[in-house]
């Protein structure tokens, strides 16, 4: 799944038997354990083990990488909405 996702999402692989604590953070009670975090929440993945189903649920999470707009009202809405750091690009035309 990570290399079908490489550059969209970013992957980490903890070692849970050494972070003991982080494990015990973030239920971890099998292995594989897989997380999604998106804005300070975590989902755990409880799909099938095939990289198909892996790679959809993470596209499912991750939402849209590109936003389409319909009028100056909804783009202002969007930038007022955004995260801090979050980059917007906007392009007219």
């Amino acid at each position: 799944a990570a290399s079908n996702l490489w550059g969209r999402v970013s992957f980490a692989k903890v070692d849970a038997t050494y972070e003991v604590d982080l494990a015990e953070q973030y239920q971890v009670e099998a292995y594989p354990t897989v997380h999604f975090f998106k804005h300070g929440y975590y989902e755990e993945y409880t799909g099938g083990r095939l990289n198909e189903s892996i790679v959809q649920w993470v596209l499912d999470k991750s939402g849209p990488a590109l936003t389409t707009v319909a009028t100056q009202e909804d783009l202002h809405g969007k930038l007022a909405a955004r995260r801090h750091g979050q980059a917007i690009f906007v392009a007219r035309g």
